[in-house]
C-alpha cells in the first residue's frame, strides 16, 4: 500500500491529467484506515503535492489543500516542524487564505504538544511569519495566527520571546497598521496577561496593556466600546483584576457608567460597563460593593428600563452575579433593593418582548439554583424570600410560564422549576398546589423531544430529594419513582391502560 500511494504521488509529475490524480490520491487516502496510514506516509515523500500548491486551477488547489491537510495529520509534531518547516513557511506566504489557514493549523498543531511547542519557541523565523499573519487581511487566517501565539504565551519561555527583543518588535509593528490589527494583537496581550501573574507582568513590560486602559479615555466611541470590552477578559484573575484596580480603570469605568445613566447621548457605554462590572462581581462580589457600590445601583434601576436592550443587560448581569452562592448573599445583602429588583424580574417575565422574558427566565434559574451542598437553613429561607418577592403569587406565575405554548417560555420556566424542586421549602408550596402531581406526571403537555427531557429532569430531580416522601407521601415518592425508571418517552400500551381502567 505505502508503494502505491508513494507511486501515485510520484505520478503527479509526470504530465498526466493532474485532477484526475489528484482525485485518485485523495479516495486512497479515503479508504485507508488512519492507524494503517500513518504508518504508510513514514518513507513517502510529500513534495509532489506541495508542487501542485503553484496551481492556478481552483479544482486543482483545493484537492491538494485537502490531500495534504490528510498527509500532514499522519505526521508527528517533531517530523512536521523539522522536515517540512520550509514548506511551511512557504505556505504561510501563498495568496490563497484556504493554503495558508491549512499551515497555521498545521503549526498550532505543533504548538499544542509541548516537544513541538518547544521547536517553535526555538525557530525565531517560522515565529516571526506567524506573528505577521495576525496582520492578514483575512480574519480566518488572522484567529488561527492569534490562536498559535496564545498557546505560545501559555509557555514561560514563549512570554519571555513574544514581549521581548525581535518578537514583540514584531508584535508593535502588525499593531502600528491600523485598530483593527491592533485590537487583535490586544486580545492575545489579554489572553496571556490572564493566565498567570508571570504571563502579566511580561505583558506589562512589553506596553500593551498600558495602551489597552489608555484607550477607555479616548474620544472614538467605537475604539473606548473595544477597550472596556476587552479588559472585562482580565477581570476572571485575581492578578489582572488587581492590575486594573492599580491602573484606575475600576473607578475610571464607574464615573463613566455614572455619567452615562445622567447623560442619554452616553447610554451607549452601558451595556459594556455593566458587564465589566458583573463580571467582577461574578468572582469576586465583595470587591464590587464594596469599592463600587454605583455599579448594583444603575443596574437595578436599569431592570425598569423602557430599553429592552438595557433591561436585557441589567436582568442577565444580575443573574451572574447570583449564580455563585458568594454573589447570592452579596445580592441579598442590598436588602429593600434586592427586594425590588426580584419584583422587576418577575414583571420582565411576563412582559414581552419574547427576547426580555427569555433573558429574565435565564437569570431567575440562576438566582435560584442552590446546590445540595449549599443548601443551609439560612441560604434556603434566602431563597423562599426571594421566591415571594418575584409576584404576589410566585407559585402561579411559574406554572402558568411552564404551561405556555411558547417552547422557548416554556422550557426555560421548566428549568426554574427543576431548581426549585431540590429545595424542600419548594417541595411544601408545590404539594399544596392542587393538580400539581398529575400535571408533572403527565408526559403528554410535552410535544417534542427537548420537552419532555427537561420535564425528566424535573421529576427526576424531586424524586431524589430526601424530603420528598414526606412533603408528598410515599404513594407519590413511588409514582416520581417509577416515572424516572420509564425514562422521559416512555408511553403506555393500549391493553395497560384497558387493564387498569377495569381494575
Amino acid at each position: 500500500m505505502a508503494a502505491s500511494i508513494n507511486t501515485l504521488l510520484q505520478n503527479l509529475n509526470n504530465g498526466s491529467d493532474l485532477l484526475s490524480s489528484l482525485q485518485g490520491i485523495k479516495v486512497v487516502l479515503q479508504t485507508t484506515h488512519p492507524s494503517e496510514l500513518k504508518e504508510l506516509l513514514k518513507n513517502v515523500s510529500f513534495d509532489p503535492v506541495f508542487s501542485c500548491l503553484n496551481s492556478t486551477n481552483r479544482n486543482e488547489l483545493e484537492l491538494s489543500r485537502d490531500i495534504l491537510t490528510t498527509l500532514l495529520d499522519n505526521v508527528d509534531v517533531e517530523v512536521l516542524l523539522a522536515q517540512f518547516r520550509d514548506e511551511l513557511c512557504m505556505g504561510l506566504g501563498h495568496p490563497q487564505e484556504d493554503i495558508k489557514t491549512l499551515c497555521l493549523k498545521q503549526i498550532k498543531r505543533a504548538a499544542n504538544e509541548p516537544s513541538g511547542l518547544h521547536i517553535l519557541l526555538s525557530d525565531v523565523d517560522l515565529l516571526s511569519l506567524v506573528i505577521s499573519k495576525v496582520g492578514d487581511d483575512s480574519l480566518a487566517v488572522a484567529k488561527i495566527a492569534m490562536a498559535v501565539l496564545q498557546v505560545t504565551g501559555s509557555d514561560v519561555k514563549g512570554q519571555g520571546l513574544l514581549f521581548g527583543g525581535q518578537h514583540l518588535e514584531g508584535l508593535k509593528s502588525v499593531a502600528g497598521k491600523n485598530d483593527t490589527i491592533r485590537y487583535r494583537v490586544f486580545e492575545i496581550i489579554v489572553h496571556i496577561a490572564a493566565s498567570s501573574p508571570s504571563a502579566l507582568e511580561h505583558a506589562v513590560s512589553s506596553g500593551f496593556l498600558q495602551d489597552l486602559v489608555s484607550d477607555i479615555n479616548t474620544d472614538d466611541v467605537l475604539i473606548q466600546l473595544n477597550a472596556i470590552e476587552m479588559l472585562a477578559n482580565l477581570t476572571v484573575s485575581q492578578h489582572a483584576l488587581h492590575f486594573l484596580d492599580q491602573q484606575g480603570v475600576m473607578g475610571r469605568l464607574e464615573n463613566l457608567l455614572i455619567g452615562a445613566q445622567a447623560d442619554p447621548s452616553q447610554d451607549f457605554l452601558i451595556p459594556p460597563i455593566v458587564k465589566f462590572f458583573g463580571t467582577v462581581a461574578h468572582f469576586d462580589p465583595k470587591e464590587v460593593t464594596e469599592k463600587h457600590s454605583s455599579f448594583l445601583r444603575i443596574t437595578f434601576d436599569l431592570l425598569s428600563s423602557g430599553d429592552p436592550a438595557l433591561a436585557c443587560i441589567a436582568v442577565e448581569t444580575v443573574g451572574f452575579v447570583g449564580r455563585r452562592v458568594e454573589g447570592k448573599q452579596t445580592l441579598d445583602k442590598q436588602g429593600q433593593s434586592m427586594a425590588d429588583a426580584l419584583k422587576q424580574i418577575g414583571r420582565l417575565l411576563v412582559q414581552p418582548p419574547t427576547e426580555t422574558r427569555t433573558r429574565a427566565l435565564t437569570a431567575a434559574q440562576d438566582l435560584f439554583t442552590l446546590q445540595e451542598e449549599h443548601q443551609m437553613d439560612d441560604l434556603l429561607s434566602m431563597q423562599e424570600r426571594w421566591f415571594t418577592h418575584l409576584s404576589p403569587k410566585p407559585l402561579d406565575l411559574l406554572l402558568s410560564l411552564c404551561k405556555q405554548p411558547f417552547t422557548e417560555i416554556r422550557l426555560n420556566a421548566l428549568l426554574i422549576l427543576r431548581a426549585l424542586v431540590s429545595q424542600p421549602w419548594a417541595g411544601r408550596i408545590l404539594n399544596q398546589e392542587a393538580g400539581f402531581l398529575e400535571y408533572l406526571l403527565d408526559r403528554s403537555t410535552e410535544p417534542d423531544k427537548e420537552g419532555k427531557e427537561t420535564k425528566y429532569a424535573v421529576v427526576k430531580a424531586l424524586a431524589e430529594v430526601s424530603s420528598t416522601g414526606d412533603t408528598f407521601g410515599r404513594p407519590a415518592l413511588l409514582r416520581l419513582k417509577e416515572y424516572v425508571r420509564d425514562g422521559p418517552f416512555y408511553v403506555r400500551v393500549q391493553s395497560e391502560v384497558a387493564m387498569e381502567s377495569g381494575s
